[in-house]
């Protein structure tokens, strides 16, 4: 199988364009479709990826070529653009509405719109939940409802971080289903703020008047889940503020976190799937691809 030339013309200010060029270099292969970053096309290449289409001024015979399309900003590109359309050359746009829109300047059909994804991110983060008080003796803060929370949350991945005395046995208790965990048993003001910027759910299952940890964090604008009960019920107009009163109610918050979660999952992997961009590539390349 002939590697497709992921053909990248050298420029004085290298953008955006060549970390594209790139990623297409690195990802074909793993899809099964050899590819080859070059600025110079030989024999050995039948199909030509050229980046971008402002210096794709010839072809070789025999080979089937596509451009990367960008701005098309003023009237000689799209002059340029038409010329290669007519030629048999298939631009390929970075939106549908761009290709649609050349399809009809040019009278072409030889306009696709791929719309890529991210280039630059990181994994989608874990559960990163906050216990922000110290045990007592007494029974207050309700122990037995955070455990409970946790097997609830153990379907998915979880970072606990805790700040306060009191958690050393309880924290043995959950380490099988919690693999990470960040305790600080000292309190320091530091340190506590550090855990608020760091995490991005605070809960409290206390038993009493309320924690002072749900009313900071609700002013950091995160989201808390905590009894419904205390002085926090004074902020319930808040909508990061999510109550619960039994272990019913703690079960459907819950089961709404995480089907949010399961949400914004999967824009994640949409946004940052670059097989699959690719993979549509190389059915535009092959014919499989109408457009």
């Amino acid at each position: 199988m002939n590697p497709v030339a992921i053909l990248y013309y050298p420029e004085k200010k290298p953008w955006i364009i060549k970390t594209i060029a790139e990623k297409f270099a690195e990802c074909l292969p793993r899809i099964g479709c050899p590819a080859e970053f070059t600025s110079i096309t030989t024999p050995n290449h039948k199909t030509v990826y050229h980046f971008n289409y402002l210096h794709c001024r010839q072809t070789m015979p025999g080979t089937k070529n596509f451009t990367y399309v960008t701005h098309v900003n003023e009237d000689w590109k799209l002059q340029l653009l038409r010329s290669q359309a007519e030629a048999g050359i298939v631009g390929i746009c970075m939106s549908e509405d761009t290709a649609r829109r050349m399809r009809e300047l040019t009278k072409s059909k030889n306009f696709v719109g791929l719309t890529p994804p991210a280039l630059r991110f990181l994994p989608f983060p874990p559960i990163r939940l906050l216990f922000a008080s110290r045990l007592y003796e007494d029974g207050r803060k309700n122990i037995s409802i955070f455990e409970r929370l946790l097997n609830l949350l153990s379907e998915d991945e979880v970072e606990l971080s805790i700040i306060g005395s009191g958690w050393e046995d309880f924290i043995e208790r959950v380490r099988p289903i919690i693999k990470h965990i960040n305790h600080t048993p000292d309190f320091s003001e530091e340190a506590y703020l550090d855990m608020i910027a760091k995490t991005d759910l605070l809960f409290y299952g206390g038993c009493d008047e309320g924690a002072i940890s749900v009313v900071d964090y609700l002013a950091a604008g995160k989201e808390v889940l905590a009894t419904a009960q205390g002085y926090h019920l004074d902020f319930t107009s808040s909508d990061k503020l999510h109550l619960f009163s039994n272990h019913e109610t703690l079960a459907e918050q819950v089961q709404m976190i995480l089907q949010a979660r399961q949400h914004a999952k999967r824009i994640h992997q949409r946004l940052t799937d670059w097989d699959d961009y690719c993979r549509k590539h190389v059915e535009v390349f092959s014919g499989k691809l109408e457009f």
